[in-house]
């Protein structure tokens, strides 16, 4: 749980973050791992995240996703908005649970939450289609308005990165190169001469 406290416009207060919840799971697997898979407790807390995150999925036709309950006021985004750096990390602790359980339902929940990365906001999803490449909204604006926000970008890159090592599946690999494209072309956008914005 994060306690927002009174952010975002009346107060959040606690709240299950997915994209924190990811990173306590996969430092539970990786300290399974470091065990040679010998502690038990490791794995079942990482089971209790995978559980929770299964669990918390919202389902909206192919896609499962984990809606922000607060506003972007920033950006004038409603609260219910999706972000593209969690839906791969959510992706990659599901599919990492279907490794270690043999579960399908793991599997077919880790690819509804990729679905995101092949659909516009306007349509659910987070991936902006800028011609030759695709921008990775942290904030996901259903009005399909698209914010470039880099490091939000960068961080969700890194989600699909993992997400194809751990699958292999080459679409998710073509996503992530479109993805380091859009940073190639539009990098110098984000320079002021001596920070980036």
């Amino acid at each position: 749980m994060f306690d927002y406290g009174n952010r975002y416009g009346g107060g959040v207060g606690k709240f299950r973050n997915p994209y924190f919840i990811t990173n306590y799971a996969n430092a539970l697997y990786r300290d399974y791992l470091d065990t040679n898979c010998s502690k038990v407790d490791l794995l079942h807390q990482f089971m209790l995240q995978a559980d929770y995150l299964l669990s918390s999925a919202v389902r909206h036709g192919q896609l499962a996703e984990w809606p922000y309950p607060f506003p972007i006021e920033e950006y004038g985004i409603p609260a219910g908005w999706i972000s593209g750096i969690g839906q791969a990390r959510i992706a990659g602790v599901l599919q990492r649970a279907s490794a270690l359980t043999g579960e399908a339902k793991y599997h077919e929940a880790a690819e509804a939450a990729m679905e995101a990365y092949v659909n516009s906001p306007k349509d659910g999803g987070v991936a902006t289609i800028d011609g030759e490449v695709t921008w990775v909204e942290e904030y996901a604006d259903p009005t399909g308005t698209s914010y470039k926000v880099l490091n939000g970008h960068v961080t969700a890159l890194g989600g699909i990165l993992d997400y194809f090592e751990i699958t292999g599946e080459k679409k998710w690999k073509a996503v992530f190169d479109s993805g380091v494209a859009a940073v190639a072309r539009d990098i110098e956008k984000f320079d002021t001469g001596f920070l980036s914005f």
